[in-house]
């Protein structure tokens, strides 16, 4: 097992692989790197009447002991969104536009494509998942928190395999408890149509994306 991955955290990682598997169509592969395993999810998700891709990837912070949600939204023709652009998009979507989730999002080379993504900065995640209720899958939990702000947001059923109330924002987010992503969040739900969004194979198997990187998914 790689250095700094505990059998804990692996296990969260193929067990939220798994409830996705099987409650919703939006899927995550585990792959593997040299300082070990990340998560990644590739989709189209309509915003602002245009089909984009949302590239999404989970990688482990080895300083602050947690995870980090890495991502990228592009158009069609392969070309980057400005991360105003995205916000701007989730907003006419109906997302709150947080600042305060906003502000701690920065843009760096990617530590295994080498491209720029944008990452949420992990420092406060420690402290904000140790008064998070539930005791489940942490992964679960933690995306809960940090997906919904661009619109990745996970099916009643894997919530409540984490022991978390859907009908609850509290339990749901946490919203009542984190500052940063208070109550808006918990009253932005407006889902689009399943029907609207679609999984993609990902870029690592078919390879055949300019954006995505060559690393195969099965190292």
């Amino acid at each position: 097992m790689p250095q700094g991955h505990t059998p804990r955290y692996l296990g969260d990682l193929t067990g939220f692989v798994a409830l996705m598997d099987e409650y919703s169509k939006e899927k995550w592969t585990l792959n593997k790197w040299e300082s070990g395993f990340w998560l990644k999810q590739s989709v189209m998700v309509r915003l602002g009447g245009e089909p984009l891709n949302r590239q999404c990837h989970i990688l482990r912070c080895a300083i602050r002991d947690c995870p980090v949600l890495w991502f990228n939204f592009y158009h069609r023709d392969g070309r980057p969104l400005r991360l105003d652009e995205i916000r701007a998009l989730l907003a006419r979507r109906g997302n709150f536009d947080s600042d305060a989730y906003f502000k701690n999002v920065t843009q760096e080379p990617h530590p295994y494509y080498g491209v720029l993504f944008f990452f949420v900065d992990p420092a406060e995640t420690p402290g904000r998942m140790a008064e998070m209720p539930g005791h489940g899958n942490y992964i679960v939990r933690w995306l809960s928190v940090y997906g919904p702000p661009i619109d990745l947001r996970l099916p009643d059923e894997v919530l409540l395999a984490a022991g978390l109330t859907p009908s609850r924002p509290s339990s749901l987010n946490g919203c009542s408890a984190f500052e940063p992503f208070e109550k808006p969040i918990c009253e932005s739900i407006n889902e689009e149509n399943e029907d609207e969004r679609e999984t993609i194979v990902s870029s690592a198997d078919t390879g055949d994306s300019a954006h995505d990187s060559p690393v195969s998914s099965g190292s």
